[in-house]
């Protein structure tokens, strides 16, 4: 349900402005264990903020009480005028401790939000294709580098660096950005197939360690409906 003030006649043209200006925000984070995508609440408010701010709308969220079983989220955009909307949701809690309440309200409060301003979650086809190709094995690719022996990749000395960066990943977010960011650079030095395969094989190793340790941002409703019955048995 839907709450506003006596008018908004001017929250709603700011809000038709932010909806012409985005087109829906991207998922930009992965469970790939379970083969899923999704938007983090931070994308999500990184996306509207500046079309919100532009039109002179402020959000605000904030949790209320847990009533059987389910979290309440509150949404409220307020335009300049003085006018403003609100709604609230109830969030079912996947577990109830600190932690599922916690991924509960992050859950909330993106959907919430795409919800009160009409921004559909879609895929990013370029990241997509980045994340397909990573360390793969090579083929031509404009702008890349000759491929390096491996005396030469080793004399380069890159290694160390890879490890210490692979090391600092603690989370899905920050290990596939990491990803992306050593797939360009494999393309720019030169490596050959193998030391992609190496490269390759750490990187999968350590998402292993982090899907085991489990995001604390991770909601049931992040995953495909199989999935969720595994994880709210960990």
């Amino acid at each position: 349900m839907i709450e506003t003030s006596e008018k908004i006649i001017n929250l709603t043209a700011a809000i038709i402005k932010v909806q012409g200006a985005i087109s829906g925000v991207h998922k930009n984070a992965k469970n790939p264990h379970f083969k899923s995508s999704y938007a983090t609440l931070e994308n999500v408010i990184d996306t509207a903020r500046p079309a919100l701010q532009e039109v002179g709308i402020a959000f605000v969220q904030a949790p209320g009480a847990v009533v059987e079983g389910s979290v309440e989220i509150t949404t409220m955009l307020v335009h300049s005028s003085g006018e403003w909307m609100r709604s609230t949701l109830h969030v079912p809690l996947g577990k109830r401790d600190p932690q599922g309440v916690g991924s509960a309200i992050t859950y909330g409060c993106r959907y919430s939000l795409m919800a009160m301003l009409g921004l559909p979650p879609t895929d990013d086809d370029g990241e997509a294709a980045i994340d397909r190709e990573s360390f793969e094995p090579s083929r031509p690719v404009a702008g890349s580098a000759p491929v390096k022996s491996s005396a030469q990749l080793k004399r380069d000395g890159f290694w160390p660096e890879f490890e210490r960066e692979l090391g600092e990943c603690d989370t899905l977010i920050k290990l596939d950005r990491f990803r992306k960011e050593w797939w360009e650079k494999s393309k720019r030095d030169g490596w050959n197939e193998a030391f992609k395969a190496a490269a390759k094989d750490r990187i999968e190793g350590r998402e292993k360690v982090l899907m085991n340790a489990r995001d604390d941002d991770t909601f049931p409703g992040d995953l495909p409906s199989g999935a969720v019955a595994n994880m709210m048995a960990g």
